[in-house]
């Protein structure tokens, strides 16, 4: 039997005082050459034979008392001019065969009595004043050259043999008087100047011949004797004044030429034998 006893007297004063200043400039441009070829043959064999068997007595006694009151001014200015180009050609070849066996004989008996006991007193008190500006100018540039090949082959044999029993004997009390008072003054100020110019050339080729065999026989036998018992004063003050301003300039230019090709040969067997006993 264990008993755990929490008292917490929290008081927490936080003045956040923001100006956020962002404007971007942004000229985006992206060729994209790829070729993806992926082959996938799968073997996928699950035996699951689980017996569960839960028994739960829990008494829960909750009180909360919370005051919130939340005042938000927000000013935010970003400046950001960011020229970025990327050339991407790549090459990307995948084989990859899986055969994944896996074998679980899981026997699981828990058994849970709870007692905690936790006392909160907390005063939150946080005035944010918050003044958002955001200019952009977005010029995106995309062309986007795709061949996509993929094979699949699976075949997934499933069988379940469950027998589930819960009994709960629950008795959940909750007293809840909740007051928000939040203040937030914010100002954040960015200027950010970036030139980024990246030029790919990938060739990328991974052959993976994988066999995972798992066998796994567990027995998990858990005792658990525990009371939760929390009150929780809260006094949470907060307040929040907002002003948001924001201009978008945007030119978007996106050339998309797809060839996608998909071979799905797909055997699902599923044999479900479940028996599921709840008493609450």
């Amino acid at each position: 039997m264990r008993l755990w006893t929490h008292d917490i007297d929290t008081v927490i004063n936080t003045d956040i005082n923001a100006v956020i200043d962002t404007d971007i400039d942004a000229v985006t441009d992206t060729d994209i050459d790829a070729v993806i070829e992926t082959d996938t043959d799968a073997d996928i064999e699950t035996d699951i034979d689980a017996v569960i068997e839960t028994d739960t007595d829990a008494v829960i006694h909750t009180g909360i008392d919370v005051v919130t009151d939340t005042d938000i001014d927000a000013l935010k200015d970003t400046d950001t001019d960011a020229v970025i180009h990327t050339d991407i050609d790549g090459v990307i070849h995948t084989d990859i065969d899986a055969v994944i066996h896996t074998d679980i004989d899981a026997v699981i008996y828990t058994d849970i009595d709870a007692v905690i006991d936790t006392d909160i007193n907390a005063v939150t008190d946080t005035d944010i004043d918050a003044v958002i500006h955001t200019d952009i100018n977005a010029v995106i540039y995309t062309d986007i050259d795709a061949d996509i090949h993929t094979d699949i082959n699976a075949v997934i044999d499933t069988d379940i043999d469950a027998v589930i029993g819960n009994d709960k004997d629950a008795v959940i009390t909750n007293d809840k008087d909740v007051v928000k008072d939040t203040d937030i003054d914010t100002v954040i100020h960015s200027d950010t100047d970036a030139v980024r110019d990246t030029d790919m050339d990938a060739v990328i080729d991974n052959d993976i011949d994988a066999v995972t065999h798992t066998d796994i026989d567990a027995v998990i036998h858990t005792d658990i004797d525990t009371v939760i018992d929390t009150d929780t004063d809260a006094v949470t003050d907060t307040d929040i004044d907002t002003v948001i301003h924001t201009d978008i300039d945007a030119v978007k230019y996106t050339d998309i030429d797809a060839v996608m090709h998909t071979d799905i040969d797909a055997v699902i067997d599923t044999d479900i034998d479940a028996v599921k006993d709840t008493d609450i």
